[in-house]
């Protein structure tokens, strides 16, 4: 964002077609706060994709992670930073990625196991095509 403060012209819309006519897929590391529904209780999420899919660490599996369907974006504002989902995150899921929140992967070692194999996953599922 500070790269293109001052200049003309350059709006969400017009940053939006760049980056698609260039087939960008964008995911983005940020503050921001994800919910997973399990069992009528909403837990915290360390990712989100353009499907709702959440990502969370699998508690019987320190290596592993469990997806759930139809997370969302945490909706107390004091879980985002800013304007940061209207800037990063909806731009990472109109362009076709995902969502992750430092926070979740920075609270504990154990976690970055689980994270960098979700983000593997679903970064192979982009690149094959399969969600854009």
């Amino acid at each position: 964002r500070q790269m293109l403060a001052g200049k003309e012209g350059l709006t969400r819309q017009v940053i939006l077609q760049e980056l698609w006519q260039e087939r960008f897929i964008l995911n983005a590391i940020v503050s921001q706060g994800f919910l997973y529904d399990s069992s009528d209780n909403f837990s915290f999420a360390f990712g989100l994709d353009i499907n709702r899919t959440a990502y969370t660490f699998d508690p019987n599996s320190p290596n592993d992670f469990m997806s759930f369907p139809n997370g969302i974006r945490h909706p107390d504002p004091s879980f985002s930073e800013g304007s940061t989902y209207e800037d990063y995150v909806k731009l990472a899921f109109m362009l076709g990625g995902a969502a992750w929140d430092i926070n979740q992967i920075q609270m504990t070692e154990d976690l970055s196991v689980p994270f960098i194999n979700a983000f593997a996953e679903v970064k192979v599922t982009e690149v094959s095509g399969v969600i854009r």
